[in-house]
């Protein structure tokens, strides 16, 4: 295997950009549709964070079992199945009857689960070591990008099509996107290992190991709460503007899109300063602090 160089590095980092946008799109289109579905569902709004957690409840079992598959079967094999298993997900979800909702959103977590991994393993692969943080940086954004588009997009599509075509149609974004990564597997696919094993113990090992060492064990907890505090955010942001403030569901979605699209500035932003003026742990604590004041500011929004 060559080494990598910076003039290679631009169709990878498309390719999982890409890929994470799409699936992130598709977890968060879930709250956005639900002001409008809660009512053919017959459940309360507020039901939004118990179908959010069976999406992160499903990447929970699958993201740490994700890296024999990428082994196995390559970076790009692996988001094609993720995308496939999105898609498939939210077909369920335009099923109105709870219990199809709640596997549909199980499946799109299982399908969100690898997609982290796999497009980590391409890009590591593929990017000059000088250019890891940036390059990184760079994919994350696709997390935020998705959720803008979201917000951006499927409360437009509601309107005309109703929130099942909606489900469908963000559905079928996932199937064009992963018959498009086809041509590209035989390129980023090559380094497949026969020899790979399905470990659960392996897993679990690497669990084990995290949390016995303190840095790493610190960063979780706090990854645990920011992540809380960004699904907190994406789960019910719109479902509190519709029905709470009385905001149109285009209107809250512009309101999520710009806070998913602020995430994008502010991941390379943050990383930067982190990078070049500030303590990345000082830096953490005032993100911590300000994410606490956005918090209790959009508990009085009138």
């Amino acid at each position: 295997m060559t080494a990598p160089t910076a003039s290679g590095i631009a169709l990878p980092v498309a390719l999982t950009l890409a890929v994470q946008a799409v699936v992130s799109m598709s977890a968060i289109a879930v709250p956005v549709l639900m002001p409008v579905a809660s009512g053919e569902l017959n459940v309360p709004p507020s039901y939004v964070g118990i179908f959010v957690s069976l999406i992160y409840l499903g990447a929970t079992a699958s993201a740490p079992v994700s890296g024999y598959f990428v082994d196995r079967f390559g970076p790009i094999r692996v988001s094609q199945v993720c995308l496939g298993l999105t898609a498939l997900g939210l077909g369920a979800v335009s099923i109105p009857s709870v219990p199809m909702v709640a596997a549909g959103t199980l499946l799109m977590g299982i399908g969100y689960g690898p997609v982290t991994p796999a497009s980590s393993h391409l890009l590591v692969r593929a990017t000059p070591y000088a250019m890891m943080s940036v390059v990184f940086s760079i994919k994350q954004t696709g997390v935020p990008l998705g959720g803008a588009l979201a917000g951006a997009i499927v409360p437009h599509l509601v309107a005309p099509f109703g929130w099942k075509l909606s489900a469908i149609g963000v559905g079928a974004l996932s199937v064009a996107l992963g018959l498009g990564l086809q041509p590209f597997r035989k390129r980023f696919d090559r380094e497949r290992s026969r020899f790979s094993r399905l470990s659960w113990k392996s897993a679990s090992r690497a669990i084990k190991i995290t949390m016995l060492q303190p840095g790493l064990r610190q960063i979780v907890l706090s990854s645990f709460f920011f992540s809380t505090m960004q699904l907190c955010l994406v789960s019910f942001i719109v479902t509190y503007l519709v029905e709470a403030l009385g905001m149109t569901l285009v209107r809250a979605g512009i309101v999520l899109s710009a806070a998913q699209a602020s995430g994008i500035i502010g991941r390379i932003v943050w990383g930067a300063f982190a990078d070049r003026c500030v303590r990345p742990r000082i830096m953490l604590g005032l993100l911590g602090l300000a994410m606490t004041a956005g918090a209790l500011s959009a508990a009085l929004f009138t």
